[in-house]
């Protein structure tokens, strides 16, 4: 069952009493004063520069979404379509946030939650000024959800099995194992064979496609972006939860001894691989859309001392960073990085030992640097220690960083960190402290802290999520403003879930932060990069160069040659075309060459002129010349396994099936 977003409307946040929010509002206003105080680090020779707090939303803990559940946790993962992202005329900011929440409310037991992403419009009104009480300069605007599902074995859509077409995630605990199938790993599953996720990191991939990182296997999921499961990337060897089974044997076992809700077990942490709890955190996609970037939790259990709860607690600062290439028909390891977590006293020790900050999420600036997320935890709103110690946005390269990608220590045999320590042998990545989230001068500005009163005003203590998205001020090309989110876990006096009403501790709403800061590396994402945002802030609406919609006929666009790596050439000419009777121009793409099964040599609308040569055009249904432009399929040339591009002039001669070969 192919399920899509629901957009639905509403005015402001419902009471408790609502058994459905089908869309919600926090209100927005625009305050001024005194200028937030700055703090800046040289990290690499760049200056990076954290100018303050200037929004902050939050979202009621007892919200439900479309489908009744209680609408938490989205706070896991957060990513801006950037492609909608602009600066309005009233100096106000608007896009589309896409949340992704965990695996349920989970405080009593894991439930078969199934897995999701949320959908908001979002608008920011920046709030320099000295203070204010309001914690609503961002609205957020719920519109919606998609259910992540297995898409089945259709061509060109799923893998799967065709009796699986359709069936939801859960996020119940996995104690089975799907063995492997049509180019999928061994999956995580349920009793009833349902994939299981705890769903931690997002990238929209530009193409219509999205990747999710979960903590169960530690996997990297593809979907579409009506949430059908399109492939999975599983990580090398060292990565596995392993087990002994009942003959002592190595077995695989994503179980993360999370019983569910009426249940009862103990299997432990794993011999060797991810620990309970502490996958695929972070995930990351590089400028240019070719790499993927993901990041543990913390250390492995073979790279730290497991002799102990507290052991492991003092020794799990070397985690990994792994750099996946996305160009070929399957995705290949090209980088692994030993990344060390930032450590901070620990109360309890008597000794003078350090716990870990453990990483929630990862954000790329470049293809070498990133922010990374790190906090620490059980101290916050509703824990009883109210004061963290850490949480903070940092910096990593891994410019200098060793390549561990294919060598020993991709065994579980071959530890990067015996008993916690790193092999000499080995380059960490650098690290730096950037921006404190703790930072009380900053909060209390907005009527935050961290720290006592332990109130709904005390941060609570799981921030796990990053979005970075452009200023649009020239004098300042190097601005950005910085989402960062929290994770509520659910935890509400008054929550819904699995069709069953709970109640946890507290009511923790979900919080979001907004800094502005100056990231002097940073380089947008291709397709929706800086320029190209840029050009829509400068103007109040878009050319037709831009939209394909409007106003005056636009001259024909050179002539594109496409090598499309054995499936022949497509030669095609865009060219502005009146679609019918719709008083509109269109970009139209005229198919000169051929393409495999069927031949085709006719015209397609295309609205998405951004993509321009980058993607190739297939017709869904068999009418090209209808008027419904949604019968379109956009397919980027990585999944139709392009290697090569030419641009020709217009008065080029071009042959019906030309060769551009590999360039």
């Amino acid at each position: 069952m192919k399920r899509g977003w629901t957009d639905t409307r509403v005015c402001g946040w419902r009471s408790a009493a609502t058994r459905l929010l089908a869309g919600m509002v926090v209100a927005a206003t625009l305050l001024s004063g005194a200028v937030a105080a700055q703090q800046s680090l040289v990290f690499e020779g760049a200056t990076f520069v954290n100018q303050g707090l200037v929004g902050v939303a939050r979202v009621p803990s007892d919200a439900r979404d479309q489908f009744g559940d209680t609408l938490g946790g989205f706070g896991s993962a957060m990513a801006m379509d950037l492609d909608t992202w602009k600066k309005n005329r009233d100096g106000s900011y608007s896009g589309t946030l896409h949340m992704v929440p965990d695996r349920g409310w989970s405080t009593q037991g894991t439930v078969d939650y199934r897995g999701r992403v949320h959908r908001f419009d979002v608008t920011l009104r920046p709030f320099t000024g000295a203070s204010t009480t309001a914690q609503n300069q961002l609205t957020m605007n719920y519109r919606g959800s998609i259910l992540l599902h297995e898409a089945g074995n259709r061509p060109g859509r799923g893998r799967g099995p065709a009796d699986k077409d359709g069936t939801p995630t859960t996020g119940l605990d996995p104690l089975d194992v799907r063995p492997g199938f049509f180019g999928f790993p061994d999956l995580p599953v349920d009793g009833d064979n349902h994939i299981a996720l705890d769903n931690e990191g997002i990238v929209l991939a530009g193409d219509e496609t999205m990747w999710i990182s979960d903590e169960y296997g530690p996997y990297v999921y593809h979907y579409d972006m009506s949430g059908g499961l399109l492939g999975a990337i599983s990580p090398p060897d060292a990565f596995i939860p392993m087990r002994l089974d009942a003959s002592d044997r190595r077995a695989e076992n994503f179980s993360a001894n999370s019983p569910p809700t009426g249940q009862s077990y103990d299997v432990g942490n794993p011999i060797s691989g991810r620990q309970n709890n502490q996958g695929f955190e972070g995930l990351a996609m590089s400028p240019d859309r070719r790499t993927l970037f993901v990041l543990l939790q913390s250390a492995l259990i073979q790279d730290l001392d497991a002799t102990s709860s507290a052991t492991i607690r003092h020794t799990r600062k070397n985690t990994r960073l792994l750099a996946y290439d996305l160009r070929g028909k399957k995705s290949r390891l090209a980088g692994e990085y030993a990344v060390q977590l930032p450590q901070y006293p620990d109360p309890a020790s008597t000794t003078g030992q350090s716990l870990t900050a453990a990483q929630s999420e990862l954000h790329a600036l470049n293809d070498t640097q990133f922010l990374v997320l790190a906090r620490d935890s059980g101290n916050g709103f509703s824990d009883p220690t109210s004061t963290s110690a850490y949480r903070s946005v940092d910096l990593i390269d891994v410019s200098h960083a060793t390549n561990l990608a294919g060598t020993k220590f991709d065994s579980p045999a071959n530890p990067i960190a015996p008993k916690g320590v790193l092999d000499p042998s080995i380059t960490p990545a650098l690290y730096e402290k950037f921006l404190d989230i703790n930072d009380n001068t900053q909060l209390n500005r907005f009527n935050l802290r961290n720290g006592d009163p332990n109130d709904a005003n005390n941060l609570y203590e799981k921030w796990e999520s990053l979005a970075v998205v452009p200023v649009f001020d020239p004098a300042a090309p190097h601005d950005y403003f910085l989402f960062v989110g929290s994770d509520n876990d659910f935890i509400t006096l008054n929550g819904f879930m699995v069709g069953q009403p709970y109640t946890d501790k507290a009511n923790v709403d979900t919080l979001i932060l907004v800094y502005r800061v100056t990231l002097p590396t940073y380089v947008p994402p291709r397709g929706g990069g800086k320029e190209q945002l840029n050009r829509r802030a400068s103007r109040p609406s878009l050319s037709p160069s831009d939209s394909g919609l409007g106003m005056a006929p636009l001259p024909p666009k050179p002539l594109e040659e496409v090598n499309n790596d054995g499936y022949g050439a497509i030669i095609g000419r865009q060219f502005p075309h009146r679609h019918g009777s719709l008083d509109r121009n269109i970009w139209r793409t005229h198919v000169v060459g051929t393409l495999p099964k069927p031949r085709l040599s006719e015209t397609y609308p295309c609205q998405s002129l951004r993509l321009r040569c980058r993607v190739l055009f297939y017709p869904v249904f068999p009418d090209p010349d209808s008027k419904n432009l949604n019968r379109l399929r956009l397919i980027s040339f990585r999944h139709a396994r392009t290697r090569a591009r030419r641009v020709l002039r217009p008065d080029s001669a071009v042959p019906a099936h030309a060769d551009t070969g590999s360039r």
